[in-house]
């Protein structure tokens, strides 16, 4: 995911890269995004429509951003985008402006938003600005509030999760951009991925059903390859229950991720729902 550089340079005196990563060329599809934001800067990341989508939110970034913004997103011109969804992407950034730090996800007409407030009132200003997202898109959102009594992180909170689906997209959004590593050779996670772990773990205990399934891609065929994925499985699925995750929740166990990850993390509905 690396291409050309924008023409045009960095904006505001070089705090703010804005990159081209490539130009696809494919059969029409849905935009993708997701931001980071945190200690005052935001990354962008995904595809727009075109290079006007590109700019016009880049520098939507860096007027809310002004310590640092970074736009990584590909032009992909099959990408099916318009004013709705530029708009609902700047709704998402101006939400992560209020909070100190935080992730947003935008998967077709579906949002959702992960973070955390100073406060539980900017906790759920946040969250209740998504309920004005363009017509025919919806937004789910977690934002907790860092004045919580330390015994109990959910007091405060905002939560609005109304199912498996919008669960998953929360969870996206609070997995941020670094991916869930091992200790090499054994089926303990690296540090920083035991603490990505437990935030899921803590945002799952606010998804009000389904089943969070761990899957770890096995690293060839041997018995010995598959016993180590469902080991590391285990492993990450400890580190959930241990962030607040209900046990009863959470399954683990060897397979395929499908994504071109190591560990893939999928709401299930519960039995009988679609």
């Amino acid at each position: 995911m690396r291409g050309a550089a924008w023409s045009g340079g960095a904006l505001a005196g070089g705090v703010t890269r804005v990159t081209d990563e490539t130009v696809l060329a494919a059969p029409a599809r849905s935009a993708a995004f997701r931001a980071d934001a945190g200690n005052g800067r935001i990354t962008l990341t995904g595809t727009v429509a075109d290079e006007a989508a590109r700019l016009a939110l880049a520098e939507f970034a860096m007027r809310l951003f002004p310590a640092g913004a970074e736009a990584h997103l590909a032009v992909d011109p099959a990408a099916t985008a318009g004013e709705d969804w530029e708009t609902a992407v700047k709704r998402l950034i101006a939400q992560l402006a209020r909070l100190d730090s935080g992730g947003a996800v935008l998967n077709v007409r579906r949002a959702g938003l992960y973070g955390r407030a100073g406060t539980g009132q900017t906790a759920r200003a946040a969250a209740a600005a998504l309920d004005d997202m363009p017509e025919g898109y919806s937004a789910a959102a977690l934002v907790l509030a860092l004045d919580a009594p330390a015994g109990d992180p959910g007091r405060g909170a905002a939560a609005q999760i109304g199912d498996a689906r919008d669960c998953g997209l929360v969870l996206e959004a609070a997995r941020g951009p670094a991916p869930v590593r091992f200790l090499p050779g054994q089926a303990a996670l690296e540090p920083r991925s035991r603490r990505i772990a437990a935030r899921l773990g803590e945002a799952f205990r606010f998804c009000p059903e389904g089943v969070l399934a761990v899957a770890v891609q096995p690293t060839g065929d041997s018995p010995y390859e598959q016993s180590m994925a469902a080991a590391r499985a285990r492993e990450v699925a400890a580190a959930l229950t241990e962030g607040g995750a209900p046990a009863a929740r959470v399954e683990a166990g060897a397979g395929e991720t499908g994504q071109g990850r190591l560990v893939r993390l999928a709401v299930r509905a519960p039995a009988g729902e679609g």
